[in-house]
């Protein structure tokens, strides 16, 4: 039997606070760690007391997780040079698949290192994207000439200097195009149930393989799909295909034409209202939402402030602290946008970055906050 179990705590059938109960009762004592996105406070201890050993949160950060292991396992802390890392040895593609591979691909097509059959409409969508695999990787190795990007590249953030990293981080750059193309395909079927189960594999693996971008629009698909609404699902498909194309393992110096972010009737599809995707769980999460709300405003008009100034460093802060803040409180939307600011403020694009400000500026006022105390925020988002 296993050392130490890894789980997810939402899963599509039965739940992690179920599963681990369950291995409780029938006297499994090993280590169970549980992997979630939510990182609010109470959240691990909610984890430990259904069961679980340890808790880790989405993305999973790779030193946390060694870490873990080491302490679970038994295991010492090295420090080894860059070159030693970087000259490990891999297996060859001539020679047996090891358990570390076989692992690496269960968790790179399943999003989970457990597996389960395959409920009928799953295994189609599966068959799917298998089929789609080879011209994936086609696509993927394409001239550079041939890509058109909204936005700046985006890196693998593992070291990939290490062969074995490098390995599992190209081979989910292979697949991706193949999950998305199941998404559209689920989509179009009006399959909302299998959409939202693809986003929740992609938000879980994304992180943990380097490509963090893509978990906030990750997750905010699935809770849209969940939520049924079928209209606001193409859109954020888009952004992760987006993503997509802008994925590289290292810059390696490559040019890639960027399509500059556009407003009008060409912008990416925003929303006549945006809310919340924790908007309803109670007055606590209300009451945090309503604080991000009424604290955004002042930030824009920062982030205004900064960019007249030419003070980009200022503004590149702000930024980051809207593309990590946004999600963490339901506003996925926000995460990409500002991203993509805080990019050009590093570069010292002011162009694209004045576009930017301009288009959080308009989600910002499209933002519904939950009913209570929430008159001043209106009224403020309503002025010019």
């Amino acid at each position: 039997s296993a050392d130490i179990t890894l789980m997810d705590v939402q899963m599509p059938v039965m739940d992690g606070f179920t599963s681990v109960g369950l291995m409780r009762e029938r006297g499994i004592e090993k280590t169970v760690v549980a992997l979630t996105a939510d990182a609010m406070e109470g959240a691990e201890q909610k984890c430990l007391e259904a069961g679980y050993s340890r808790y880790l949160t989405k993305p999973v950060n790779i030193d946390k997780l060694l870490g873990v292991l080491a302490e679970e396992l038994g295991g010492t802390r090295e420090t080894v040079s860059t070159s030693e890392v970087a000259a490990t040895p891999v297996a060859s593609p001539t020679e047996p698949e090891t358990a570390r591979t076989e692992t690496a691909r269960a968790v790179h097509e399943t999003g989970t290192s457990t597996e389960q059959p395959e409920e009928p409409a799953r295994a189609a969508a599966t068959a799917t994207a298998s089929a789609a695999m080879a011209a994936t990787a086609s696509a993927a190795a394409a001239p550079a000439a041939a890509i058109s990007a909204a936005g700046p590249l985006i890196y693998c953030t593992l070291p990939v200097s290490n062969a074995r990293l490098r390995d599992i981080a190209q081979s989910f750059l292979n697949g991706l195009g193949a999950q998305l193309q199941a998404m559209r395909e689920a989509e179009a079927a009006d399959n909302l149930e299998e959409l939202a189960a693809l986003a929740h594999k992609l938000k879980g693996t994304a992180g943990s393989v380097g490509f963090p971008a893509m978990t906030e629009p990750a997750a905010e698909l699935q809770d849209t799909a969940k939520a049924n609404k079928a209209d606001a699902c193409g859109p954020l498909i888009a952004r992760l295909e987006n993503l997509q194309q802008r994925f590289r393992l290292e810059d390696t110096g490559e040019e890639v034409a960027e399509t500059a972010p556009q407003t009008g009737a060409a912008a990416e599809t925003m929303p006549d209202s945006i809310a919340s995707v924790l908007a309803g769980r109670g007055e606590r999460f209300d009451s945090i939402i309503v604080s991000f709300a009424d604290k955004l405003g002042s930030q824009i008009d920062a982030m205004d402030q900064h960019l007249a100034a030419g003070d980009l460093d200022e503004l590149a802060k702000l930024a980051h602290w809207l593309k990590g803040s946004a999600g963490s409180v339901g506003f996925g939307g926000f995460t990409e946008p500002a991203a993509t600011l805080e990019q050009a403020a590093k570069k010292g694009d002011t162009e694209l970055a004045a576009e930017r400000i301009t288009f959080v500026k308009e989600m910002s006022r499209r933002i519904v906050v939950p009913e209570a105390d929430n008159r001043g925020i209106n009224e403020r988002q309503a002025s010019p």
